[in-house]
């Protein structure tokens, strides 16, 4: 695909994601703006449901308080009757009943199905329509199980009603103790209420007609609720499905909840979101048009490019291309004329360069001679003193070739064990001629550990310290011993003499200084070099110790681990 038209395809994605991600935004700010405002209408008719319904609560209240301090109804529930006379009875309860049915002028009581009274006497008075509440005295029951604080009236809770008539209805249930005019307490009253009261109350008022209304008690047990199937149930909101505003009641710690459903709400957001999206679909189209333009416009320095980068790839590295720009692509240009000028030297100086390479390519297999030069040379010598029974002589002539022939493979970073041994050996031969004898160095090596692959150049430089700095000063003879051990899978190697020892500055100047006392030894490695070398090779917890007593002995030791992270060593 051409550079116009992917920025085209990219321009114009990003215009299309842009515009619709503003058409979302509006949709959703929309939708919150009409959800505060269905919260702010449903807060104000709750305020007033809520008056109102405290107002028909509180004369609930008041009319059970009369009831109960009516000195008619006090007289039948405190007299015994078991010796009374039928007809006094009789004409007791129908004063009670005329003090109750005073009262249902008031449209609360009204939606009182029964009411069931006892005293502590054990007298009972029930008022009602039809037959007698439950014959299981399951309300005697629902009362003793209650804990009532003076004489206020008790919300029991929204339950199946124990009235036979209407025994599968949900009611709200009621009751309150009762005490006679010495204060004494002389029983207690039980009644039940339907929630057809609150229906004709809600009926009235000026809410959405989508809109659902919810009386809660203090057990979030629905009381009232539009739908008849979920009364007595639990409550629960859903605010994916409904905007949910509460107010709470001044009694019985009820709550009133208002629903109204968020399809509902969405509707009345569609006509913005439709505008929203015909004004997105007619920006496309413009974007599309002026994105077309902007973008040819934009590529056309870079096709002048390309078409040069193509004369230039046919070898025609004169090509310069004029620009008057002074944004990035001008730059670009600048810097792909820079670029054609430095090819064409860089192939002039090219030629030059591989006439030179080759010189010294030939001056490198001259150089080669020297070895080989210096190996017949020793060959000769060795050959001479030989002739001449010199044996320490002869001695000397093959470490020195040993030394020679492991220094010229210098390439090599690791060898065996076994090889770094015999370096050693070839060096201390060399040494105990140059001091005539006046030291031994022994080697206490399991044989598998031969085989171990150590870096090279390792124990050189520890056994040449030792000769220097403890053997050399000593006045009688010496003894090096070099040992190997494993443990946890690390090969720990020791070096140690019975020389004249160091003391701690002497320890910190050699571990500080990458040579020895010489300055010129064998490949002008030294101890702290060693520990460096091993440090970056395996890693901190790796190198070497230095453990001397003046005077007594010096022992090195360096620890390597056994694995060699798959290093292989050439034949």
């Amino acid at each position: 695909m051409k550079l116009q038209y992917k920025y085209f395809v990219l321009f114009f994605a990003l215009f299309v994601i842009v515009s619709i991600g503003i058409t979302l935004t509006i949709s959703y700010l929309t939708n919150i703006i009409l959800v505060k405002n269905y919260k702010k209408m449903n807060e104000e008719s709750l305020n007033f449901v809520v008056r109102t319904v405290d107002k028909e609560v509180e004369q609930l209240i008041s009319s059970i308080n009369a009831i109960t301090s009516n000195s008619v109804v006090i007289k039948r529930i405190q007299t015994n009757y078991r010796f009374a006379k039928p007809e006094d009875i009789l004409n007791d309860d129908h004063n009670v009943s005329n003090t109750i049915a005073s009262m249902s002028t008031y449209n609360l009581f009204r939606t009182i199905q029964a009411v069931y009274m006892k005293g502590i006497n054990g007298e009972v008075y029930q008022y009602g329509f039809g037959t007698e509440f439950d014959e299981d005295n399951k309300v005697e029951e629902r009362i003793y199980g209650e804990d009532f604080k003076d004489n206020k009236l008790k919300f029991l809770g929204v339950e199946r009603t124990y009235y036979r008539l209407n025994e599968n209805a949900y009611v709200m249930k009621f009751a309150q103790k009762m005490y006679n005019n010495l204060g004494e307490n002389i029983g207690w009253i039980y009644f039940e209420m339907n929630e057809s009261f609150f229906a004709d109350l809600f009926v009235n008022e000026k809410l959405n007609q989508h809109t659902k209304l919810y009386l809660i008690d203090h057990n979030n047990k629905i009381m009232y609720s539009n739908d008849n199937y979920i009364k007595g149930m639990i409550f629960q909101m859903n605010p994916l499905d409904g905007v949910y505003t509460e107010r709470g009641l001044k009694n019985f710690q009820w709550k009133l909840i208002s629903e109204t459903p968020r399809d509902y709400i969405s509707k009345d957001s569609e006509l913005t979101v439709r505008v929203t999206i015909i004004t997105a679909i007619v920006s496309i189209i413009l974007e599309m048009f002026f994105v077309f333009i902007i973008t040819r416009e934009l590529v056309k320095p870079i096709k002048r490019l390309t078409n040069g980068m193509k004369e230039v790839r046919n070898g025609n590295l004169d090509i310069q291309i004029h620009t008057t720009s002074q944004d990035e692509i001008g730059e670009l240009t600048d810097s792909f004329n820079e670029m054609t000028r430095d090819i064409k030297t860089y192939l002039q100086r090219r030629i030059e360069d591989e006439k030179a390479i080759k010189d010294a390519e030939y001056q490198a297999l001259q150089a080669q001679i020297n070895p080989h030069f210096m190996y017949n040379s020793l060959n000769t010598l060795r050959w001479l003193a030989t002739l001449q029974e010199a044996d320490n002589i002869v001695d000397v002539i093959d470490s020195l070739w040993t030394l020679l022939h492991n220094t010229s493979h210098i390439q090599d970073q690791f060898v065996n064990l076994k090889k770094e041994i015999e370096i050693i050996d070839a060096y201390c031969t060399i040494q105990q001629v140059r001091y005539r004898g006046k030291f031994d160095i022994e080697y206490n090596i399991e044989d598998e550990h031969y085989n171990i692959v150590v870096p090279k150049y390792i124990l050189q430089p520890i056994v040449e310290n030792a000769i220097f700095h403890g053997i050399g000063p000593k006045k009688a003879l010496g003894l090096i011993e070099v040992k190997t051990y494993t443990m946890d899978h690390d090969l720990y190697i020791e070096v140690m003499d019975d020389g004249v020892g160091m003391d701690e500055k002497t320890i910190s100047q050699i571990m500080q200084s990458n040579t020895t006392a010489t300055n010129k030894r064998l490949n002008n490695i030294g101890v702290n070099n060693v520990n460096d070398r091993l440090k970056l090779l395996y890693g901190e917890s790796y190198g070497l110790v230095i453990n001397s007593e003046l005077g007594l002995k010096t022992t090195v030791t360096i620890k390597i681990p056994i694995k060699n992270n798959g290093v292989k060593l050439k034949d």
